[in-house]
């Protein structure tokens, strides 16, 4: 086949050589094909347009629950306003969504049941940002907990509403596929009962119309089932060219937003390192992987000591310089193997994969020094030190399981802040 052939330019072919006849069989084939690429096209707009906004609504729910956790933990006033634009921009994506024409009635009714989880969680989020001085209080604890609950039941819900983006993609492909046998049928009588050009016409045209389509349809069938790195390359004829760059640029796009939402729910957005919640995920499988190649397994905990009075005497951005710039220490410290994690406020934990109790005092120490001669800069020519307890634990020496290892190594940090601050403590010593 030729470079740079297109339909037309053989359907045009095939009149002249096959006159009546292949116009008939072109004709017909012609109308099915646009059938198909009509379809082909409904599916990779409506597809695109609908994960996007679903992604676009959990990413806007994740970016929401920032401001309640950061104002129980220091109380600023600032997150208030926080809060009222990223749930105002929750809302307009929940209604961007529900706006799309195409959703269908199960789609719709998973949609509502999210709206109605969000109102409640938006009442339950009103309440936390009216208490006047959260930080320590148990009741702002027990919001916050309910709070967290249903941002994730949301979330899960548009993933539910995903799974059912994806099962109407699938019938619309069945349709397609249809489409596809009806074309093949066709062909296929007209060209027994036709000239021998029309079989070769046929042929012909057969041979540029479904491997392409085939590829369409198979990338469409990948990309629907999660893997959003897939990208359709078909080059001729010009129509699938140009119908597989738009499918490539949206597919691209909505790759790149669902990397945005991951790199979000697991790395915390001041420092960078990794949060909570990664921190919970891997300690299971740092303890599985220690305890079947039988080696060693170290934890720190580090919290950076007086923090709430830098807060207090130089204020909340200096106090995010000094979480910045403590992370940037301890992470130069680190191996590779090493993993960093911004465990709640100033207090972070560190993994430390075939190290055992000695080799972790090491490294705390070092990084204890390291952390107590940086000068910070606050504003300015202004600069202030600050001074990081560390406590340590280590499997199996201390603990069996993840849990453990962390309230020993919490204990370790206690009997640190309780001998004056700025030391290494290890459980038992």
């Amino acid at each position: 086949m030729r470079m740079g052939y297109s339909l037309n330019g053989l359907f045009n072919v095939g009149k002249v050589c096959a006159l009546l006849s292949l116009l008939l069989v072109s004709g017909a084939s012609l109308f099915n094909l646009h059938m198909a690429i009509e379809l082909s096209d409904k599916i990779v707009e409506d597809s695109i347009v609908k994960i996007h906004h679903a992604t676009s609504a959990q990413l806007s729910l994740v970016n929401a629950a920032m401001p309640p956790n950061d104002y129980i933990i220091h109380a600023n006033p600032a997150e208030q306003n926080n809060y009222r634009k990223l749930f105002d921009t929750v809302n307009i994506k929940i209604d961007t969504l529900a706006a799309i024409p195409t959703l269908l009635p199960e789609q719709k009714a998973v949609l509502d049941d999210a709206r109605h989880e969000w109102i409640r969680t938006r009442e339950i989020g009103d309440a936390i940002m009216r208490i006047e001085n959260p930080v320590g209080d148990p009741v702002a604890a027990g919001k916050m907990e309910q709070f967290d609950y249903l941002i994730d039941n949301i979330v899960k819900k548009l993933y539910v509403l995903h799974e059912a983006i994806d099962k109407e993609i699938e019938e619309k492909h069945e349709r397609l596929h249809r489409i596809k046998f009806r074309t093949t049928t066709l062909i296929i009588v007209l060209s027994v009962i036709g000239l021998l050009i029309f079989i070769i016409g046929g042929m012909v045209f057969a041979r540029a119309l479904f491997p392409p389509l085939r590829l369409m349809q198979q990338g469409m069938h990948v990309f629907s089932h999660g893997d959003l790195e897939h990208r359709i390359d078909i080059k001729f004829p010009v129509e699938f060219l140009k119908l597989s760059q738009g499918f490539n640029a949206m597919a691209e796009k909505l790759h790149e937003t669902y990397i945005e939402l991951k790199t979000l729910i697991t790395r915390d957005s001041l420092t960078g390192c990794f949060n909570h919640r990664k921190f919970v995920e891997d300690s299971r499988k740092e303890i599985i992987r220690a305890r079947r190649y039988q080696n060693y397994l170290s934890l720190l905990i580090v919290d950076v000591d007086h923090f709430k009075s830098v807060n207090d005497t130089h204020g909340h951005p200096a106090g995010d310089k000094v979480l910045q710039r403590v992370t940037e220490v301890m992470s130069k410290q680190l191996r590779a193997s090493d993993t960093l994690y911004r465990y709640g406020g100033e207090e972070f934990t560190i993994f430390l994969p075939e190290t055992n109790k000695q080799g972790a005092h090491t490294v705390a120490e070092r990084i204890r020094s390291r952390i107590e001669y940086t000068q910070i800069p606050i504003s300015g020519d202004q600069f202030i030190t600050v001074t990081v307890s560390i406590g340590i634990a280590s499997f199996p020496d201390d603990a069996v399981n993840g849990k453990e290892l962390l309230a020993k190594a919490d204990q370790a940090l206690y009997a640190a802040k309780n001998s004056g601050r700025n030391r290494v403590c290890c459980n038992g010593a």
